[in-house]
């Protein structure tokens, strides 16, 4: 999205990865919650037009920085929620890209694992998404 747009993006995946040796799971997701409002926020006060890249920008965030900073806050939601793992692990595998998704290198079962994590995820989120507001978009 961010390549199509020419916007730059923040990934906030890497915020999450910085908390890893310094807090346990569950304190780094409800850390990113946090984190995801106040970096948006932030970014939104000094006027940046950008995209804020990553499954931490829950509806219920998206929602709240909607009503303070619309029109110039939105949020599109991308998932898998009616995805196949294996299939899914399989189109990963087998893309033709310069830049190899991480999972393609990881162990078969790991690999399935996370993807049905994913999916889970990608469920709720949809569930809560849903609204004219938040528009869901499946990528490849």
């Amino acid at each position: 999205m961010a390549a199509e747009s020419g916007l730059p993006r923040l990934e906030l995946d890497g915020l999450y990865d910085a908390l890893e040796n310094d807090c346990e799971e569950e304190t780094r997701k409800s850390a990113m919650k946090t984190v995801t409002r106040h970096v948006t926020s932030q970014l939104l006060e000094a006027g940046a037009f950008m995209i804020v890249e990553g499954g931490w920008m829950w509806p219920d965030v998206a929602a709240e920085l909607l009503s303070k900073y619309s029109p110039r806050f939105s949020a599109v939601y991308c998932g898998y929620p009616d995805a196949d793992a294996a299939q899914r692990l399989e189109a990963i595998r087998t893309f033709e890209s310069p830049r190899k998704h991480w999972l393609a290198a990881k162990e078969h079962q790991f690999a399935l694992a996370w993807i049905r994590e994913q999916i889970a995820g990608s469920r709720a989120f949809r569930k809560a998404a849903i609204m004219p507001a938040f528009p869901w978009a499946v990528p490849f």
